[in-house]
């Protein structure tokens, strides 16, 4: 019985170890259950996480390629416009190769330049889509053999001729003069689309740049100093510099009558001087008062006021060399075109109001630095000749020799008045029967 009684309790102690055994391996399972939910948990997350930076890293790359396909639309339309340009450029060039050859009164060598003129023409019309250049274009240049010829014809006959057909080379220069306005006269049009090829320009090069910079980002880290698209850049910045120039060129073309009519102007026989400016200046005024605020609206501040700088760079100097091409300023002529040259000045310093902005500080004293030298020379002209020399050098400290001469032939000295007046010049502090000794002195 007590042998029974230990095989009971054997085996109860061996069910209850069982039991034990069962309990602890439920609660390692629901641990493992637990661990591996949890595991799971924390994997979906993970996966989900990555879905979302897939999603972002396709949004990027969807906006990487869009970003790119505009890039290249707007490079095609730049690389069309910079032809464009270029080809403006050239007729801009070509046009101011014209403006000199008739002051000096090259004939013969504007002929040849003529033709150029008109294959260049023929693309921008092409380009514009007018066609072929038109009847303005056909005479100036030549519209056929035959025209052309005769053109040359005429050229020869001016250079061998010049000194004997003062009123046929004079008819003849305005009438070259009067073609050249017709056919490099720059539209609306044309100044609306330097804007659209200088704003589209500052789009490509701001765009690039992001791009660069977006890249940079989701690339391997050792490659993003890899990302440089600064010459890239630096073609835009190009593209941009030479549109506005050449959109201050085609506005100056619009003051080339204007400039042409101050020449006419008979300022040697003038006998009182005017309160009010002449007519040419006038006109100026009206043609920034057109073109300024379309300027002004399209163009951002920064690229305005570079257009402004430009075209005072262009007008102040321009003004300064046609006091040159005038004849004859008389002392009276010479105070006339004096005030003519302060109402230039202040039309230029009020050109950025015309676009509704304010004149900065550096423009008021760019344009006065610009016309300065203009209004020194008419001063001097304006003075009488006992005191020309001292005048001139006290007004135009960095004045040259041969400027003074072409200052005393302005004045209508003969060329004895000239060469006393110019070895005055050149030998400071002799005047007079001094001027004797000074030279004695100098030989020995």
């Amino acid at each position: 019985m007590l042998k029974i009684h230990n095989e009971i309790r054997r085996v109860d102690a061996n069910i209850l170890a069982a039991i034990r055994q069962q309990g602890n391996s439920g609660t390692r399972a629901k641990e493992n259950l637990i661990n591996a939910t949890c595991a799971a948990e924390e994997l979906s997350h993970k996966i989900q996480e990555i879905k979302s930076k897939a999603e972002l890293t396709k949004a990027m790359l969807h906006n990487i390629c869009r970003d790119i396909k505009r890039l290249d639309f707007a490079k095609k339309n730049i690389t069309t416009a910079v032809t464009a340009l270029s080809r403006l450029t050239m007729l801009v060039f070509a046009v101011e190769q014209l403006q000199v050859m008739t002051s000096k009164r090259q004939y013969k060598e504007a002929a040849t330049q003529v033709e150029e003129l008109k294959r260049t023409l023929e693309f921008e019309m092409k380009f514009g889509g007018g066609g072929s250049p038109g009847d303005d274009t056909k005479e100036i240049g030549g519209g056929g053999n035959n025209s052309q010829k005769m053109f040359s014809f005429r050229g020869l006959i001016s250079s061998c001729f010049e000194p004997h057909l003062t009123l046929y080379i004079e008819k003849e220069e305005m009438e070259l003069m009067q073609l050249l306005e017709k056919v490099v006269q720059v539209s609306e049009k044309d100044e609306r689309m330097l804007c659209y090829i200088v704003n589209t320009a500052e789009y490509c090069h701001k765009t690039s740049g992001d791009l660069a910079e977006e890249v940079s980002t989701i690339i391997d880290p050792p490659y993003a100093d890899c990302v440089d698209i600064s010459e890239v850049q630096d073609e835009f910045s190009s593209v941009i510099t030479r549109a506005l120039v050449t959109l201050v060129h085609g506005l100056e073309t619009k003051f080339d009558k204007e400039m042409v009519a101050m020449t006419r102007i008979s300022w040697g026989t003038l006998n009182s001087v005017s309160e009010q400016s002449n007519k040419y200046v006038d006109r100026i005024n009206t043609i920034l008062c057109s073109s300024i605020p379309v300027l002004g609206n399209l163009l951002t501040t920064v690229y305005f006021q570079f257009f402004l700088d430009k075209l005072a760079l262009t007008l102040g100097p321009r003004f300064y060399a046609n006091i040159f091409r005038c004849k004859h300023i008389s002392e009276t002529g010479a105070q006339q075109m004096l005030l003519d040259a302060h109402d230039m000045k202040m039309i230029l310093l009020k050109v950025p109001s015309l676009a509704r902005q304010t004149a900065t500080a550096s423009y008021v004293e760019f344009v006065n630095n610009q016309m300065k030298r203009a209004e020194a020379v008419l001063k001097v002209i304006a003075f009488p000749n006992v005191s020309v020399v001292d005048t001139y050098r006290a007004l135009v400290p960095e004045g040259t020799p041969m400027e003074f001469q072409r200052i005393l032939e302005l004045k209508g000295l003969t060329k004895a008045e000239q060469k006393s007046i110019l070895d005055d010049f050149n030998n400071p502090g002799c005047s007079g029967n001094a001027r004797s000794t000074c030279t004695a002195t100098g030989s020995r």
